[in-house]
């Protein structure tokens, strides 16, 4: 189960990453970006052992989006119109409280608390309010909020006749 929330997410982000491609450049290197470092943390962090690998993964990506953000709105200016990126802000805005809690109820069910013997990737170190999925899920939020603001500060960037 919790491969099959990985695979959402990466087509999700790559699936998103193309379609803004052409309007919001900066929206497609910041997704990339994060999809690379997720995989370059998950490298990393599986050296260690698999507690904490999906927090791990999560934090790098996260990390990676919001620098690929900055990065794209400085070497990718926006090339479509300021109605259209500020409906798409809207629109991730309006889906991101759904998806939050659409995310931590499919990890949650994936890797249910309490569980610690042969567990493998859910292993819960310590269970403060949920364990690693309330991070992954507050990341989560921290992500949609960036893909927002960069759709947004795209907008910005735009000219209009």
């Amino acid at each position: 189960m919790l491969v099959s929330i990985v695979v959402l997410l990466l087509a999700v982000m790559l699936v998103g990453g193309a379609v803004a491609a052409s309007r919001a450049p900066a929206v497609t290197f910041a997704l990339f970006a994060g999809v690379t470092w997720g995989f370059i943390g998950y490298a990393v962090s599986i050296d260690h052992g698999r507690r904490g690998v999906p927090a791990d993964v999560a934090t790098w990506a996260s990390c990676a989006l919001l620098v690929g953000g900055v990065l794209g709105l400085v070497v990718a200016p926006a090339r479509g119109s300021r109605r259209s990126l500020r409906r798409a802000a809207g629109i991730v805005l309006a889906v991101a409280p759904v998806a939050v809690a659409v995310l931590l109820l499919l990890l949650r069910d994936a890797c249910p608390l309490y569980v610690t013997r042969g567990s493998g990737f859910c292993y819960y170190d310590f269970d403060v309010l949920g364990g690693w999925t309330t991070g992954v899920a507050a990341l989560f939020v921290v992500d949609l909020i960036v893909i927002a603001t960069v759709l947004l500060l795209s907008a910005r960037q735009v000219a209009e006749p």
